[in-house]
């Protein structure tokens, strides 16, 4: 992997323990979810897809880490998960291919405004980011690895926002893609 970061993330992941537990925005946003092909960014060692595979979705976990992907395989044992490697600096999210879209702690602008195409007609997006409002012992090193307050609502702006949060460093958004086409 070419990234810069991937050896430090496989370096945290070989020590830890276990998957952290799901994000509670992304089990809170769960029964509200269209059925069908999730796509989990920044997946680490797997907590939403995992989460979602088990409510019977077919998820995509993207990672940079090598050390993380390895270590959701055996935990994915008869899941529809599919781990793969990848820079998510550089990656692109294929056109109207998901379901659900979840991204968690990870900020990479320029794949928040990809989010919406690649979100089917009727689709979801589920998002939780820390912002600049975050307390200083829990923020990144660096300061464009935080929301500004009020982006994710205005990157995200062209989808229906059915939850919108921003509160305690965090800012959490439910979004929706176009309604799906009716049926004749």
């Amino acid at each position: 992997m070419t990234h810069p970061d991937a050896e430090r993330w496989d370096r945290r992941h070989a020590g830890r323990e276990g998957p952290l537990d799901p994000d509670p925005f992304v089990v809170e946003c769960l029964p509200r979810l269209p059925s069908g092909r999730a796509l989990d960014l920044a997946a680490g060692e797997g907590r939403h897809a995992l989460l979602l595979a088990r409510r019977g979705f077919r998820v995509v976990a993207l990672d940079v880490s090598r050390v993380a992907i390895a270590r959701l395989v055996p935990a994915a044992e008869g899941l529809a998960i599919r781990g793969v490697v990848v820079d998510l600096e550089t990656w692109t999210p294929p056109l109207g291919s998901f379901d659900v879209v979840v991204l968690v702690d990870f900020l990479s602008r320029a794949l928040l405004d990809a989010i919406a195409d690649s979100l089917r007609p009727g689709a979801a997006a589920v998002v939780s980011l820390a912002t600049v409002d975050r307390p200083p012992e829990r923020r990144p090193l660096r300061r464009e690895f935080l929301l500004e307050r009020g982006e994710l609502r205005s990157r995200l702006g062209r989808l229906d926002l059915a939850l919108d949060r921003e509160a305690g460093g965090r800012a959490e958004v439910l979004a929706f893609g176009p309604p799906r086409a009716r049926s004749q």
